[in-house]
């Protein structure tokens, strides 16, 4: 082989890696030590709550646009945006910021690479605040998606937003004895930071996460030994995120029933201050000021019977709207009692603010037209203050 046929080679390798694998300027860092801290397992317990786990299933694409709880806690889900309009084949996890502007969505798919870890996928943000006050089933277009580079993803199920350092975070490498955890930047959408940690070196971490509003992070893990905890409950971290490294403990109380057979994610309400366990088919949340001293009645399960799609996440902003994502179809659907109270609150905001301008508007009014009409305005203020903030404002909604 001559020199220039050589050249042309190699410089025609370097084109092919550069359009299959980009390289991001990703700042790394790789812990020393456990990230894990130390307990005492004859300490831990379990909280023993309803038996309402659901059944393996196979899934099978819902024509339906409706999800409705069968047991437990209600909820009601319903066809919001469809993903398949751009491209995404594949949803594994949703991040909502707090405000309900973006959403974030994880997809993936696997690739030559045998390990799971090093399966690709991308960062769809898709803008939500055209669909806020829609009623109808939208789908999405082009102008309000933005879609982000290939990358490895893992598995690509447990991403989620720190509310607080306004941070995007992945876990890349789960059920490793090495893991990490990759920080996403929000306008490029690929990773820009990775943080390399081993928790211990008999616990792996879990392909779930999660943040609460004051930045903690959580992750769970099903127990699928009986050698200290029951079999396959629910044990959960808490840790936090710092520049160069990460610190977890294991919360001394798990949960003795998970909600379905297949463990999907992990998720907040920050209305409600309660961390969301998901399954395929079931939904456990459990509030966050009361971890490690759970009763049975603090533990709160939904079992969706009768369908068979695949649960993949379900994510929360600050009004307090569930958005849920699921796979066949591949949608991002919401939770319209949530929907409801979050307009009813609106509404309500607004009704206060209009009742609040014609007070002072009346009070202003009867100072400058005199003695006279003051005690008619006065009195038609009086009717329209006691109408609102006794029979309007003071029932629940």
């Amino acid at each position: 082989m001559n020199i220039r046929r050589l050249f042309t080679t190699i410089l025609a390798g370097i084109m092919v890696l550069s359009m299959t694998a980009p390289c991001f300027a990703v700042e790394t860092h790789k812990q020393s030590g456990h990230a894990l801290k130390s307990y005492d397992s004859s300490s831990y317990s379990v909280v023993n709550n309803a038996n309402m786990t659901m059944p393996l299933y196979d899934y099978q694409r819902a024509n339906s646009e409706s999800l409705n709880s069968t047991k437990g806690k209600e909820m009601n889900f319903r066809s919001h945006l469809y993903l398949s309009s751009v491209g995404v084949h594949n949803p594994q996890s949703i991040a909502v910021t707090p405000d309900g502007h973006y959403a974030y969505v994880m997809e993936s798919w696997k690739n030559t690479a045998k390990e799971e870890c090093n399966w690709i996928g991308r960062v769809y943000r898709i803008d939500l605040s055209a669909y806020f006050l829609n009623d109808e089933s939208a789908r999405l277009g082009n102008d309000y998606v933005k879609v982000g580079p290939k990358f490895a993803v893992g598995h690509g199920q447990a991403m989620a937003y720190n509310p607080k350092t306004k941070e995007l975070w992945y876990v890349q490498k789960a059920k490793m004895k090495d893991s990490n955890l990759k920080r996403i930047n929000l306008e490029t959408l690929e990773p820009d930071k990775e943080i390399s940690f081993r928790l211990r070196d008999n616990t792996r971490m879990g392909n779930t996460l999660a943040f609460d509003k004051d930045g903690n992070c959580y992750f769970y893990t099903r127990n699928l030994s009986s050698k200290w905890a029951p079999k396959n409950s629910i044990k959960i971290y808490k840790g936090t995120i710092g520049d160069t490294s990460v610190s977890f403990e294991l919360v001394n109380q798990g949960i003795r029933y998970a909600p379905g057979a297949i463990g999907q994610s992990m998720g907040y309400d920050p209305r409600r201050n309660r961390l969301c366990i998901i399954s395929d088919g079931g939904i456990t949340t459990i509030p966050v000021e009361k971890l490690g001293n759970l009763s049975p009645e603090d533990v709160e399960t939904t079992i969706f019977e009768g369908q068979k799609r695949e649960f993949e996440g379900l994510s929360y902003d600050k009004r307090g709207i569930g958005y849920f994502i699921t796979n066949r179809p591949y949608e991002i659907m919401w939770e319209i009692n949530t929907v409801k109270k979050a307009r009813s609150r609106i509404a309500k905001k607004k009704t206060e603010a209009t009742v609040d301008r014609v007070m002072k508007g009346i009070d202003e009014l009867t100072w400058q037209m005199g003695d006279s009409s003051r005690d008619y305005w006065e009195s038609t203020g009086e009717r329209i203050y006691r109408t609102y903030h006794v029979e309007i404002k003071g029932k629940k909604e």
